[in-house]
């Protein structure tokens, strides 16, 4: 038996290998419900700074959205560059709480990535902290989330600049799909991860065992 952590990652192997099981990564869901007060124009993205997890995008789009939401900031995880934009802000590398409190307090959450995912772990930790996220419509980001995320063409600047103008001029909504994808995210609480994986373990040495009568 082999395990995969999506549909998408499980479409790569081949059938030789044997029987797939799907079973996602992992996540402390419940270690990214701060008291933490979210910032109504708060752009939150979390990822390396390389070609594919689409920052170049991001940082286009950007200026479209702080013309037109007042005080919009951008908080980027991740990543540093010496690129002034209006209300952007480069962390660079954070530590996991750093990280979970900048999620908690962010209205939206941005992965404009272009391709090359399997899984999309920083979606499900953005869900876990409610954000609206708003990613790149790609077959492993909608294993992730599903219905609960507004998603954009990949590499189209204006598609993500104006999902984001909408999620941060529509709190209400917003909001709304923030809870929908905190509450997807309980698939991928550790909990429920770690007795699939003790399921699948079983399952395999009952497989091991036929065969070796």
């Amino acid at each position: 038996m082999v395990t995969a952590v999506s549909p998408t990652a499980a479409a790569a192997i081949p059938e030789s290998w044997g029987p797939v099981e799907v079973i996602p990564n992992a996540i402390d869901v419940a270690s990214y419900d701060l008291d933490a007060e979210r910032v109504p124009t708060r752009v939150a993205f979390l990822g390396r700074d390389e070609p594919r997890k689409g920052l170049d995008v991001l940082l286009e789009a950007w200026p479209a959205v702080a013309d037109s939401i007042e005080d919009a900031e951008l908080k980027i995880m991740g990543s540093d560059r010496p690129v002034a934009l209006p209300g952007v802000e480069f962390l660079g590398r954070v530590s996991g709480e750093f990280k979970k409190r900048i999620l908690a307090s962010s209205t939206a959450f941005a992965a404009p990535n272009l391709r090359g995912e399997s899984f999309g772990i920083v979606v499900a930790e953005a869900m876990a902290a409610g954000c609206a996220v708003v990613a790149s419509d790609l077959p492993a980001f909608r294993d992730v989330a599903g219905p609960d995320a507004t998603y954009t063409t990949p590499g189209d600047a204006t598609e993500l600049a104006e999902a984001l103008i909408d999620a941060l001029e529509n709190p209400g909504s917003a909001a709304a799909l923030g809870r929908r994808a905190r509450e997807r995210a309980a698939r991928f609480d550790i909990s429920e991860i770690a007795a699939r994986y003790e399921a699948a373990y079983h399952l395999a040495l009952g497989i091991t065992a036929i065969a070796d009568r």
